[in-house]
C-alpha cells in the first residue's frame, strides 16, 4: 500500500525546510504511524491565497485541492503565527478534509528541522488513523508540558459557527516557553538580515559619519577617556535611536484594531522591534569593523600617539571605532529618512507577513473613513 503526502509550503523559510525534510518525513512516516505503508511526500512549490482576514482558510483551501486525487493528504506550512486562547497554535486539522497546516514559527529556532518532521508526521498520523501518537484513549500524548517539544491534545474550534471551526481541530504549544518559541520563530520567519541590504542610503549616511568620527582628533581623545561602560552605553542609546526610528518613520508598529487582540499586538510588535534591533546590530558589527580596518590603514600609531599624549596601542583603534560606530549609527538613522520605505517595509517582514499586513492596513484605512 502506498500513501501519498502532498506538503506545500509559503516562499521563504517553509519551503526550504520543505525541501529539506521531504525524506526525513518519509522515514518518520514509516517509523510514527504505518510500517507497512510505503509513504511517498511530494513537495509542490505552490502558494495558497490568504483570506479576507490575512489568513489561511483550511476549508475553503481544500475545496480548491479537490483535484489533486493522486494525494492520500495534504499538508502545508506557513510562516503566519496563530494565537488562539492565550496559546500559540501549533496546527490546525481537518480529518474530514484530509488536511492540515502548520504554523512554523511557534516551533522556534532550535532543531527546527527535527521538530518540523516531528511534527509533520504527527499531523499526518492524525490524519491517518484519527490520532497523534496514540496512547489508550486515543488521543494524542502529552509529555511533560516543560518539554519544548510537547504537545496538547486536539483541541475543537468553538465560539463560532463557521464551517472550517466545525470540521477543523487545533494543536496548541503548552508549557512556559511556548510564548518564547513562537516570539523567536516569528523574527527568524521575518529574517532580518535582509533589513540592511534594504537600507543603502542608511548605510552611506553611517558610514561617512563614522569616517569622520575616525579622522578627527577630538574623538580620538573623548574614546581614549571613554571607559568601557560610558562607550557600551552610548552603543545602546544609538543602537536604540536607530531601532525606534526605523519602526516610527517606516510604519512598522501594528496597532490594535478590530483584527488584534491586544496580546497579539504586544507580541506582533515585539516581533518588529526585536527584528528590526536584530538587523541594526548587524549593521553596528559591520560598521564597526569598516571603520577599526580604516583607522588601522589610515592613522599611524605615532600620531595617534601624538595626539593623545600616550603611547598608542590596539586598545586606543577598538576604543576610537568603537565610538565613530556609535556616532555614525545615529547619523544612519537619520538616513534612513531617504530610503524607500515599502523596501524596507518588506525587507522587515516575510512575504506572508508583508501581505497580511498590506491587508490589514487596507480593512484599517476603510474603517477609518466608515
Amino acid at each position: 500500500m502506498t500513501a501519498v503526502v502532498g506538503l506545500m509550503a509559503d516562499p521563504g523559510l517553509p519551503a526550504a525546510l520543505a525541501r529539506k525534510v521531504r525524506r526525513d518525513l518519509e522515514e518518520e512516516l514509516h517509523r510514527r504511524v504505518d510500517d507497512r505503508t510505503d509513504w511517498r511526500v511530494d513537495v509542490v512549490d505552490e502558494t495558497v491565497a490568504l483570506d479576507a482576514e490575512g489568513g489561511i482558510d483550511l476549508v475553503r483551501w481544500t475545496d480548491q485541492m479537490s483535484d489533486r486525487e493522486d494525494w492520500d493528504m495534504v499538508l502545508y506550512i506557513t510562516d503566519l503565527p496563530r494565537f488562539e486562547r492565550g496559546r500559540p497554535v501549533v496546527a490546525e486539522v481537518s480529518r474530514e478534509r484530509s488536511a492540515a497546516i502548520l504554523f512554523l514559527p511557534v516551533l522556534g529556532v532550535v532543531r527546527l528541522r527535527q521538530r518540523v518532521t516531528e511534527t509533520l508526521a504527527r499531523m499526518a498520523g492524525h490524519l491517518y488513523r484519527g490520532a497523534v501518537d496514540t496512547g489508550s484513549g486515543g488521543r494524542l500524548v502529552t509529555r511533560d508540558p516543560d518539554h519544548p517539544e510537547a504537545l496538547n491534545a486536539l483541541t475543537p474550534l468553538s465560539g463560532t459557527t463557521s464551517e472550517a471551526a466545525a470540521s477543523s481541530e487545533q494543536i496548541q504549544s503548552g508549557g512556559p516557553w511556548a510564548t518564547v518559541r513562537l516570539l523567536t520563530g516569528m523574527v527568524q520567519s521575518n529574517r532580518p538580515g535582509r533589513l540592511p541590504r534594504a537600507m543603502t542610503k542608511s548605510a552611506a549616511a553611517a558610514a561617512a559619519a563614522g569616517a569622520y568620527g575616525v579622522f578627527f582628533g577630538s574623538i580620538w581623545t573623548l574614546a581614549t577617556d571613554a571607559g568601557v561602560d560610558r562607550l557600551g552605553l552610548v552603543s545602546v542609546l544609538a543602537i536604540a535611536a536607530m531601532t525606534t526610528w526605523l519602526i516610527a518613520t517606516n510604519g512598522l508598529w501594528a496597532r490594535r484594531s478590530g483584527w488584534s487582540s491586544r496580546r497579539w499586538s504586544a507580541l506582533d510588535n515585539l516581533a518588529t522591534v526585536l527584528t528590526v534591533g536584530v538587523a541594526v546590530l548587524m549593521i553596528y558589527a559591520g560598521l564597526f569593523v569598516m571603520l577599526l580596518l580604516a583607522a588601522a590603514v589610515v592613522v599611524p600609531p605615532h600620531h595617534l600617539t601624538e595626539v593623545l599624549g600616550v603611547a598608542a596601542g590596539p586598545e586606543h583603534y577598538l576604543k576610537l571605532s568603537w565610538l565613530a560606530a556609535s556616532l555614525g549609527l545615529i547619523a544612519g538613522a537619520i538616513g534612513s529618512s531617504f530610503d524607500d520605505d515599502e523596501a524596507i517595509r518588506n525587507a522587515t517582514y516575510s512575504r506572508r507577513e508583508a501581505e497580511r499586513r498590506a491587508l490589514h492596513h487596507r480593512i484599517d484605512e476603510r474603517e477609518d473613513r466608515d
